[in-house]
């Protein structure tokens, strides 16, 4: 670390991409405040704050010098109202909580429509078209929050750094192993058949992105998308996952992709009907994802990481819609 000590508050520090960026954070000697929806075991410093409503702790929020945003409701139906309030109004209550410190915002390269996915066959780059077509209420939900971070920075000259993450995997994973993990049988598996390919992001590049940008403050908005080269085949990826979790080798049975969008259909008619709250195995959004190119441009992210000049092309006062 080259630069003083810092004060973070991070948000969603019980989760997958939370729980990363305070060991990255932590390891470079910066001090974390943490903030989680329910207690942590063996944390009990960490103050409670359920971002659908109000912060009513027992004590104060402390002041921070920089605010790491992981929380995300992950849900791709927002029927009750519940996703926009806690990726929506959970992040502008953030924002309030905390008036005019940086901001590092965790989004999601689904804000990016399928109609740009590899559009001319040129990777998607931060300053492409964002906000048509879109799959489903949690991609809705990450545009508005990104549009809603643009317009704070531009009234009130905040530092605004929002990273846009792919499929997250590693170490920690709760969302993509478990639900994979379902598909096993024995030393065989059942996959996605597509062929779509991605630039996928392991957790530990995110969660250094993360601390990058708490040391380095953008000047206005910084928007940069954090993956890995090269891009990957996603049945390519969770065959990986899988051996690496077996620790051992994994035969795949291909799952046909129109098979996984009726699976999909029936599964969420099913927890309509029975009013299912758990996150489903197979969703069609899901189905309709992994089946696409999602090929992110990474220029500006290495030009990032590697120290060089803040004013590079992914430093915008506009996120386009």
């Amino acid at each position: 670390m080259s630069g003083p000590s810092l004060t973070v508050a991070v948000t969603g520090v019980g989760g997958f991409v939370g729980g990363a960026a305070v060991a990255e954070l932590e390891s470079r000697g910066h001090r974390v405040v943490r903030l989680a929806r329910r207690p942590i075991d063996g944390r009990p410093e960490a103050l409670l704050w359920d971002l659908r409503e109000d912060y009513s702790g027992g004590e104060p929020l402390p002041k921070v010098d920089a605010i790491a945003h992981c929380a995300a409701s992950l849900a791709t139906s927002d029927v009750s109202g519940e996703l926009r309030r806690v990726n929506v109004e959970g992040t502008r209550r953030i924002l309030e909580a905390w008036p005019g410190v940086p901001f590092v915002f965790v989004s999601s390269a689904s804000v990016y429509p399928p109609s740009r996915v590899a559009a001319g066959g040129k990777p998607l780059a931060e300053a492409d078209v964002t906000g048509e077509g879109l799959h489903d209420d949690y991609s809705r939900s990450k545009l508005e929050a990104e549009e809603m971070l643009v317009e704070e920075a531009g009234h009130e000259g905040r530092s605004v750094t929002i990273l846009r993450a792919s499929i997250i995997y590693g170490p920690g994973d709760r969302t993509i192993l478990p639900r994979i993990r379902r598909l096993r049988l024995g030393g065989w598996a059942l996959v996605p058949g597509g062929t779509g390919t991605w630039s996928m992001t392991p957790v530990g590049l995110l969660s250094r992105a993360i601390r990058a940008s708490v040391e380095r403050p953008s000047k206005g908005v910084r928007v940069l998308n954090v993956a890995e080269a090269p891009p990957e085949r996603v049945r390519d990826l969770f065959r990986r996952l899988l051996e690496e979790d077996a620790g051992r080798r994994v035969r795949v049975i291909p799952l046909p992709m129109w098979l996984m969008w009726v699976a999909g259909a029936i599964v969420e008619g099913w927890c309509r009907l029975f009013r299912v709250s758990k996150a489903p195995m197979v969703t069609r959004s899901a189905a309709a994802y992994i089946s696409e190119e999602r090929i992110l441009d990474l220029e500006a992210l290495r030009g990032f990481l590697k120290g060089g000049p803040d004013e590079s092309p992914s430093e915008s006062q506009n996120v386009r819609t």
